[in-house]
Formats: structure tokens, C-alpha cells, sequence
């Protein structure tokens, strides 16, 4: 006997509730045959499956929407550590220019002086 809490579907946890869907539908199924002896007809356990599948529905898109959140504060805080680092990389390329060009300055001063 499938029993439908009072809470359903919002106080249901996500097994319980798919758990319970399932039951539904299984149970509308059974009701739409022509020999049944279902007291509850097909459109009330149609109705409860669809309750309870609209909930899920819900979950699943809350869900989504919070991961995506998530990912876009991921991304945002990946672009201020990218520029971060493209700060301090380019400021390491300048002084690798000057330290090659203070290497050359101090090598043409030295080769000079050997030739005096």
C-alpha cells in the first residue's frame, strides 16, 4: 500500500521522493487497466508522480544554478590570479632584458679595455 506523507514532495528527501514517483507511476500504470480494482484512479497517482517529478525537476535545476554560481566565482578569481601572474611575468621579462643588457654593456667595456 503506497502511502502519500503529508509533506509530499517538498519534505521528502531525493531517494524518497524518486523512490515514490516511481511508486506512483507504477501504481497509475496498474489503475489504467481495464481490470483493475483500484480504488484511487489514474489521474490521482498521475497527479502525485507529477508532484513529486516537478519536485525533482525543481532540486535538479536549484542545483544546477548553485554549481554554476560556484564556478563562475571559480573563474572570476582564476582571471584575477591570471593577471596576477601576468603582472609578475612581464615585470621578470623587463628585468631579464636589463640583467642581458647590462651582461653586453659590462662584456663590450671589458673587451674594450683588454684592447687598450
Amino acid at each position: 500500500m503506497i502511502t502519500i506523507p503529508e509533506n509530499y514532495p517538498n519534505g521528502l528527501n531525493d531517494s524518497e521522493l524518486i523512490n515514490l514517483v516511481q511508486k506512483c507511476s507504477v501504481r497509475a500504470t496498474r489503475a489504467a487497466r481495464p481490470n483493475s480494482n483500484i480504488v484511487a484512479g489514474v489521474s490521482y497517482w498521475k497527479e502525485m508522480a507529477e508532484l513529486g517529478q516537478n519536485e525533482i525537476n525543481l532540486r535538479i535545476q536549484k542545483n544546477f544554478i548553485d554549481e554554476m554560481n560556484s564556478l563562475k566565482k571559480e573563474i572570476i578569481n582564476f582571471k584575477e590570479e591570471n593577471n596576477k601572474s601576468s603582472i609578475i611575468n612581464r615585470r621578470l621579462t623587463y628585468v631579464t632584458i636589463i640583467l642581458a643588457m647590462l651582461t653586453l654593456s659590462l662584456g663590450f667595456i671589458s673587451l674594450l679595455n683588454l684592447q687598450l
